[in-house]
């Protein structure tokens, strides 16, 4: 009798903890972007970001915050110039975010871990606490010698 009232007890709590879902705060979707003035000496060089045509000198090109990105100037009997956008987190903002997080909506503490967790996942997804460097790019393109 004894034993099965243990395993009674045992089988209602494994039905309770199995009936409680944690719930997660659903990721953001949308990519952040900046955008970066690019020019050339001389203008009119074309620009390519990421394998793809983006412009010609002088314009503006958008990226995704998310990533590093490779930016190359080409210009018929120039050498192409490739200059690297470099992804940069802001840790104050990241503290910010984590500290914001690790409070419910009564202002009671949360796991901080999990808040945490949450912000940086987040950050890495969206990039929204990051910054693309150079924020401005200007390059001189070299003639090729005949």
């Amino acid at each position: 009798m004894r034993f099965s009232l243990v395993l009674v007890l045992a089988a209602l709590t494994l039905q309770s903890c199995q009936s409680k879902k944690i719930i997660e705060p659903e990721m953001p979707k949308k990519v952040a972007t900046q955008t970066i003035s690019v020019s050339s000496n001389p203008l009119g060089a074309d620009v390519w970001a990421n394998g793809q045509k983006v412009g010609v000198t002088p314009t503006v090109v958008t990226l995704e915050k998310n990533r590093d990105h490779q930016v190359v100037f080409s210009k018929e009997g120039f050498q192409p110039q490739v200059v690297t956008v470099t992804r940069k987190r802001d840790p104050a903002q990241m503290i910010a975010r984590i500290t914001s997080s690790a409070f419910n909506h009564e202002g009671k503490f949360k796991d901080p871990l999990a808040a945490g967790e949450f912000a940086y996942r987040a950050e890495e997804a969206t990039g929204e606490l990051s910054i693309l460097e150079p924020t401005v790019i200007a390059v001189s393109l070299e003639a090729i010698k005949k």
